[in-house]
């Protein structure tokens, strides 16, 4: 059965980041998502601290191969309309589903969303004035990623994809030393 979203966390030795990462999806109000865990060959007891959410969140292993290969992997098995791109040492912040889901439906399903991002460091509260889900938000709606008007910076866990562009897209490009990583601009392009 299909869900909404498909939340793709890669992760490679960053058992507590990943962790944190992962609460912050479970503690969400909306449940219409699935939650992949890619764990990229970590050493650090990553896969150990992962198997305590038991069936709460779909944990994948390989080989340590970068996220992109990681996001592929999971993209191929994900059932959602969309997939959500987070990076193991982010947060989701409160009601970002929720968010996203009343977007697609009063915007006839757009194929792209990238949210704004709030930067916090360690020992900070990264959400200490979080709008509920009630609050009024700012959408923009352009043609294209290159026609827009306003600066939005571009980061993966920025990033609310329709499934079916990214399997026309071809997934991410798998990034080389030749091609520097960039995997969100070029899946964006």
């Amino acid at each position: 059965m299909p869900v909404r979203f498909s939340i793709l966390i890669p992760t490679y030795n960053r058992k507590k980041h990943v962790c944190q990462a992962v609460d912050s999806i479970l503690a969400q109000t909306f449940t219409d998502y699935e939650l992949f865990v890619i764990d990229d060959g970590s050493n650090d007891g990553t896969a150990g601290a992962l198997s305590s959410y038991g069936t709460r969140v779909n944990v994948l292993s390989q080989q340590n191969q970068d996220p992109e290969v990681a996001r592929n992997k999971a993209a191929a098995i994900a059932r959602g309309e969309y997939l959500v791109f987070l990076n193991s040492d982010d947060l989701l912040t409160p009601c970002a589903p929720k968010t996203c889901d009343r977007i697609i439906r009063e915007f006839d399903s757009p194929p792209l969303i990238i949210g704004s991002m709030r930067y916090f460091t360690e020992g900070q509260k990264p959400f200490p004035d979080y709008p509920n889900e009630n609050a009024n938000i700012s959408v923009y709606k352009f043609q294209d990623f290159l026609a827009k008007e306003v600066s939005v910076g571009l980061s993966n866990s920025r990033i609310v994809l329709r499934k079916s562009l990214f399997d026309q897209a071809g997934g991410l490009r798998y990034s080389t030393s030749a091609t520097f990583h960039l995997d969100d601009f070029n899946l964006i392009l």
